[in-house]
Order: structure tokens, then C-alpha cells, then sequence
């Protein structure tokens, strides 16, 4: 038989970590689990930096809230759950809302027959190309992300860098970066009545609190991932290695 790859992958890390003194990771979550596996490490926890695919000149529409989901379409993203919240508030009388919809999917036909109000949905079924990512984000309100499980998320970096409120599953995957009423909001996993609620208090609150929002949004993030910051933050890390080792 052959090699199994992925075993002595694993193997080789496992056995690489052991004899880490020092070691750095981007999520709070992630070095907590690696400490309970590595207790003698020292794990330093410095964000990712913010993922940027260029300027945008388009504008977001005012006449109606948008709602984006973006990013490879399969069963781990729970779109169906974005798309039943949204017909579910659509029976409920709101029509001031949009949800668009972007990303290759293999099997597009079972989500399309979940959506029973087409006039509130944009969709765009294929892979989104980097020069257009700018302008997807840029003309809208929240990214929403349902996902059933994660660990981290690189599609959220692209929101933050763009500004855009994040609605999200309470996993520590967002959890760790996602603080609520800063840069967006929590629900918890595969409930519905949560999603919808929250969708709607953010439709009947829009016009009063998505201004100060995005403002709070802009301040955390220069905060938190700006380049000379994340910059002084290895610096740091690097300098306490150099002093432990004397």
C-alpha cells in the first residue's frame, strides 16, 4: 500500500509543536484548543490582516437594505436558512430589503426552489472574480454569514476591510472578532426565529443606527487590524522571544 500523506502530515506537526517554546495564531478559539494540546507552548494571538481587492466609486442603495451572502455556496454556509428567514419576513409585510446572493454553488436548484419571493432576491450563481468583490461589498448593508460551522473566516476580513456590519453564528470562529453592536451581530446556529428577528430589528432600526454603527464599525477596525499595529504586535512578539532566550 501506499503512504498515507495525511497521517504523517498530522504526525509531523503533532511532533513540530511538541518542541514549540513559541507559537503564533489568529484566533483566540484556535490557541485555546492548541494550549490544551500543547500546555508548555507560549501562544501569541495576532489577528489576520484584512483581506483589500481595491477601491469601489459605487454607492450603497438607499431606497432599500441590502443583505450579502458571498463566498462558495454549499452545506457548511446554511444559505437555505438566510433564504427562509428572508421569505419568512417577506410574509410579515417588510419590503424595504434585498438579499444577494454570490458564489459558485453545485447544486443551485435546492436553494432556488426555497426562494418563494424571487423579487427580493439578487443572485448571481458562479465564481465572483477579484476585481468584482470591491464593488459587491461596497454596495451593501451587512454580509451575513449562517454558517452550520467554522473556524475561521476569511470572507469576514474582506467585510471588515469594506466596512460592512457583519451578521453571523455565535461560533468562536466569529465570536473571537465579532463584538456585538461594533462591527455587527451574533445568532445562534440553524435558529430561524433568532435570524429573523434580528433581521427585522435591524430593518426597523435601520435609518437611526446603521450610520453610528458603521462609525463604531471604522474605529474598531483601525483599532484592531491596521497594518502598523499588527506590525508593533509582531514586533512585540518578537522581541519577549529574544528576551526570553537571553
Amino acid at each position: 500500500g501506499g503512504f498515507d500523506f495525511q497521517l504523517i502530515t498530522k504526525l509531523s506537526f503533532k511532533l513540530s509543536y511538541h518542541f514549540a517554546k513559541n507559537v503564533s495564531m489568529f484566533s483566540l478559539s484556535q490557541s485555546k484548543i492548541f494550549k490544551k494540546n500543547f500546555p508548555k507552548a507560549k501562544v501569541n494571538v495576532i489577528n489576520l490582516a484584512l483581506k483589500e481587492f481595491g477601491k469601489s466609486e459605487i454607492d450603497k442603495p438607499k431606497e432599500k437594505i441590502k443583505f450579502l451572502s458571498f463566498g462558495v455556496i454549499n452545506y457548511s454556509k446554511n444559505i437555505e436558512l438566510l433564504i427562509r428567514a428572508a421569505c419568512n419576513i417577506y410574509e410579515k409585510g417588510y419590503r424595504n430589503f434585498t438579499v444577494s446572493i454570490n458564489g459558485r454553488c453545485e447544486n443551485w436548484d435546492f436553494y432556488l426552489e426555497k426562494i418563494k419571493y424571487p423579487q427580493i432576491f439578487e443572485s448571481d450563481i458562479r465564481i465572483i472574480e477579484n476585481d468584482e468583490i470591491a464593488d459587491l461589498f461596497s454596495s451593501s448593508h451587512y454580509f451575513v454569514q449562517p454558517y452550520r460551522h467554522v473556524s475561521q473566516s476569511g470572507a469576514m476580513k474582506v467585510a471588515f476591510y469594506y466596512n460592512l456590519p457583519v451578521i453571523a453564528t455565535d461560533f468562536p470562529g466569529f465570536s473571537d472578532e465579532l463584538i456585538e453592536g461594533t462591527n455587527g451581530y451574533l445568532f445562534e446556529s440553524e435558529n430561524l426565529n433568532q435570524l429573523e428577528n434580528l433581521l427585522i430589528k435591524i430593518i426597523d432600526n435601520h435609518t437611526l443606527e446603521y450610520d453610528s454603527l458603521c462609525k463604531r464599525m471604522k474605529m474598531h477596525t483601525t483599532e484592531q487590524y491596521s497594518p502598523v499595529k499588527l506590525a508593533a504586535k509582531y514586533l512585540n512578539m518578537f522581541n519577549r522571544i529574544v528576551d526570553d532566550a537571553k
